[in-house]
């Protein structure tokens, strides 16, 4: 088998037939299974940090039939509101998707665990389709290979074993826009609904790419090839009764139809004090006695106190508020947010090794084939979830994190940037050796 796969890699030509396609994707998927499942135990599947707490715990309430209620591990500081009452500060999928292990295992995280590293391993079928469908074959092998050593989903904070929203995040919005880029070509109401449907699902796990549904409507509204208005409405209203209905929970339980209350973000990338990216100061800070936020304290008395929701208007208040005032220092900003946010500065490292060599390859690929891809708009609608992340980013403050969900798509345009720069070479230097070949006769 891997004879077979090297050969369709240095073979230009030799691109493999379906029943070839399907067995080499399915053996590159049983690799990233193995390894993530030697990751999850080298990682101590039993250990839960960070997020991951509060996602286990909004979890059991819900096993438990509490309800979907903060808990007495929840960040009020950033969060507000009291353990037991009604939340809006996470989306509803991730702890649903643990609640649901819980009902049919039992209340044990290693079956959730197990569960995502199945769905990141399977996030290999899905890169391996779209490669294929945008491109070629060859692309599309490719592309699921890296994905199954991808460093990202192997060693960072991020791995696939984690209980973040990133894996969940992942396999819907692959999924998602592989039946999009059908729909995209060719009008089908059945791939329009599925890749709705899971978009949709991809937005209430990860809630920032919200931020790329007007951007896919739009495009789909301009582009489409065939029946452009009804492929553009048809998705927005699919995603949209997706999203609303957690959206409309939200008004009934908290008073707001909000998609989510986590809108402190939006001030600790708007004060002051903000450089723009992740720094430690941000997460160890005691934050009611932190410099960004002494200001509150007085102009907001008994801030410490107020609900979830109230909390979640102030610090949206005062982020926009801020950037109104200083709209100089919002732009520059915006450009360091975007320069961490592009390039490869991901600070995860495994030894002497840094992931973001891989991330610097497929930028250099992606950037490529920006001037090969000779259907660009097929080319931009594949980085439409890059362009939400950013404007995420824009928002608040530049994180890998927000990256990371979408790097799938710079690993199919980067692998088949990367492969026409390699065929242009070989041509070359073909071109060259039969120049003078010619020359010496």
């Amino acid at each position: 088998m891997f004879n077979k796969f090297f050969i369709i890699i240095s073979t230009s030509k030799l691109l493999p037939g379906n029943n070839e396609f399907r067995k080499l994707l399915s053996f590159i998927t049983i690799v990233a299974l193995l390894l993530r499942v030697g990751v999850m135990i080298g990682n101590n599947p039993l250990t839960l940090k960070y997020d991951e707490v509060d996602y286990y715990m909004l979890g059991k309430n819900l096993y438990e039939g509490k309800g979907f209620v903060a808990h007495e591990k929840t960040q009020v500081q950033f969060q507000g509101g009291n353990p037991g009452e009604p939340t809006a500060y996470r989306t509803i999928i991730l702890p649903a998707f643990l609640a649901l292990h819980f009902f049919i295992f039992g209340d044990h995280i290693i079956f959730p665990k197990i569960s995502l590293i199945i769905l990141s391993a399977l996030c290999c079928i899905y890169i391996g389709l779209l490669g294929r469908k945008a491109f070629n074959a060859k692309v599309g092998l490719i592309s699921a290979l890296v994905w199954a050593f991808y460093p990202t989903a192997l060693l960072s904070w991020y791995s696939a074993d984690k209980v973040f929203t990133e894996g969940l995040g992942i396999f819907f919005l692959i999924a998602s826009f592989y039946y999009l880029l059908f729909a995209f070509r060719n009008y089908s109401f059945k791939n329009i609904f599925a890749s709705a449907v899971l978009f949709g699902l991809a937005i209430l796990t990860r809630g920032y790419l919200a931020l790329a549904l007007p951007l896919v409507v739009a495009y789909l509204f301009f582009f489409a090839t065939e029946k452009k208005f009804k492929t553009a409405f048809l998705f927005g209203l699919f995603a949209s009764i997706i999203i609303g209905s957690w959206m409309t929970r939200n008004y009934f339980v908290m008073g707001k139809p909000v998609l989510s209350t986590q809108t402190d973000s939006f001030y600790w990338g708007n004060n002051d004090w903000t450089k723009g990216s992740v720094n430690k100061e941000v997460f160890t800070m005691s934050p009611w006695t932190a410099p960004q936020v002494q200001n509150l304290v007085i102009k907001y008395p008994g801030i410490q106190n107020y609900s979830e929701i109230q909390l979640s208007e102030v610090w949206s208040k005062e982020a926009f508020e801020y950037m109104k005032l200083h709209p100089s220092r919002t732009l520059s900003l915006g450009v360091k947010k975007t320069a961490a946010y592009i390039l490869p500065l991901q600070v995860w490292s495994a030894g002497f090794y840094k992931i973001h060599y891989v991330y610097l390859f497929l930028l250099i690929g992606t950037i490529a084939a920006f001037y090969i891809i000779k259907n660009r708009k097929e080319y931009f609608l594949l980085l439409l979830p890059f362009a939400g992340g950013w404007i995420a980013t824009l928002l608040t403050i530049s994180m890998d994190r927000y990256r990371y969900t979408v790097e799938p798509f710079f690993i199919v345009i980067g692998v088949f940037g990367l492969l026409e720069i390699w065929s242009n070479y070989k041509n070359r230097h073909k071109y060259r050796q039969a120049d003078k070949l010619i020359k010496a006769q």
